[in-house]
């Protein structure tokens, strides 16, 4: 599980972390230098999680967990959003999908190659809110609120 603290009372707004065993939740434990206005978004790809966040500026970020450590934050090259952003996995390629940033309502797309996003992809439906993914029966499915189609 990951966590905003900012949504249970603090306006930090840092990331935290915890896992839990079956039984027992473990307590949580502070990202170095990530925070986000926003849900964090997790999944897992290539034998590692895959957490994507928001910052404060509207930037993308994303950092992978190998089972011991969590790398430092890294920027995506390009693409910002004003809410949260979704990703899955389909075909073995990790798809990002985010709204823009500001009054940009356009829903936008990426996939990651070889451990760099690329640019991302402009669809041509509009949307108010954060995106869903998720792969089934061999498609990707997306999933966004208001706006058009």
């Amino acid at each position: 599980m990951i966590r905003n603290p900012s949504g249970f009372g603090s306006s930090d707004g840092a990331m935290s972390w915890a896992t839990f065993d079956g039984t027992t939740w473990s307590g949580f434990t502070t990202f170095d230098g990530a925070s986000t206005p926003s849900a964090p978004t997790l999944t897992v790809f290539d034998s590692k999680l895959y957490a994507v966040y928001r910052s404060a500026d509207s930037t993308l970020n994303w950092t992978t967990f190998n089972g011991t450590t969590w790398t430092s934050p890294r920027k995506f090259p390009s693409g910002s959003t004003a809410a949260a952003p979704a990703l899955a996995v389909h075909e073995g390629t990790l798809y990002c999908m985010v709204r823009g940033a500001g009054s940009n309502e356009s829903l936008f797309w990426t996939t990651l190659n070889g451990g760099t996003w690329n640019p991302f992809t402009k669809l041509t439906a509009t949307n108010y809110a954060a995106p869903a993914l998720a792969a089934f029966d061999n498609k990707l499915y997306g999933v966004h609120r208001g706006g058009t189609a």
